[in-house]
């Protein structure tokens, strides 16, 4: 992943006539940065890029006639490969755009995420596009835990997320912006796509229930709160003899167990929240679908204050 950061040209910048070319430079230092040269705005597209005129590349050569008729200021563009694990600090202003690939023949427990795999701090303002595409591996558009201390505010994922199995034992998981949320998300937003596919068959003449089937537009799991975030986009599971819990928000939203892992006693909470997400269901042999336009499955949790033009089918 690269981080994009922009500073101002050097105040010892030359004077340099209309429509002759600048003279070359030595490149700035930044340590832990790579220079890419100089533009004359800080506006960015959603990937990063600038959106105006480059006059010097990442070697300090002019790459354009000065073609200003008044002072005018260039800005630097650093780039910083960087991969975030845990975070319990601040990640702020990332846009990501990402094409990955993961299989899990094994079955253990597996995740593959936009940005940040546990977060105890805060992620804001943080943008994820691209694909992500999966076979027995969790995945979400943004963070796989979201801790009881963990913010997520004003972030925005328009990523296409699809899990596959047929490992026996295995229930896909897929989250729009998270997988488990025990904290907080907040000012979000979600617009991709969501795809589950669960092949796993019961053997003839056995009682089994099969897998389950969890996915939401904002979160997979909620016992934290989700508040002010809107969804849209598509969802499409197919499953078969397994218990499906989609929800255009949140796909299972509960209150915190006794005996929890993170020992939390939170009830999950959606509130202030809109979707108009379109969600297609498939299922054969399955012995419960829990479908909702803002929940799949709410146990115990709390909706409120929210809305929803879904359309399921």
């Amino acid at each position: 992943m690269f981080l994009a950061d922009f500073c101002r040209f050097p105040r010892e910048s030359p004077r340099v006539p209309h429509q002759n070319r600048i003279p070359p430079r030595t490149a700035p230092k930044r340590t832990g940065w790579t220079f890419a040269g100089y533009w004359d705005t800080l506006a960015q597209d959603a990937n990063g890029n600038p959106k105006g005129k480059q006059y010097y590349d990442a070697n300090m050569k002019s790459v354009r006639n000065w073609d200003k008729t008044a002072p005018a200021t260039l800005w630097a563009k650093w780039t910083n490969k960087v991969t975030f694990g845990k975070n319990g600090g601040t990640v702020s202003g990332c846009a990501v755009k990402c094409d990955l690939t993961a299989d899990n023949p094994s079955g253990t427990n597996a995740y593959l995420v936009g940005l940040v795999s546990e977060n105890s701090g805060t992620v804001t303002q943080c943008t994820t596009s691209g694909t992500i595409s999966t076979s027995t591996t969790d995945v979400a558009g943004l963070v796989s835990e979201n801790e009881k201390t963990g913010v997520i505010s004003g972030c925005k994922s328009s990523m296409n997320l699809s899990q596959e199995s047929s490992k026996e034992g295995w229930s896909p998981n897929v989250g729009g912006l998270c997988l488990h949320n025990y904290g907080t998300i907040t000012e979000s937003e979600f617009s991709g796509a969501i795809n589950v596919r669960c092949s796993v068959e019961q053997a003839e003449g056995t009682n089994g229930k099969g897998e389950t089937v969890y996915a939401g537009g904002i979160g997979c799991f909620n016992e934290g709160d989700i508040l002010s975030c809107v969804s849209s986009g598509t969802m499409e599971c197919v499953a078969k003899d397994a218990l499906q819990c989609v929800g255009g928000i949140a796909g299972y939203n509960y209150t915190a167990v006794e005996n929890n892992q993170f020992n939390l006693e939170k009830i999950g909470s959606v509130v202030d929240c809109s979707t108009s997400m379109k969600i297609d269901l498939t299922s054969s042999g399955a012995y419960a679908v829990y479908a909702g336009g803002l929940v799949g499955l709410n146990d115990t949790g709390v909706v409120g204050k929210s809305t929803t033009e879904t359309e399921i089918k």
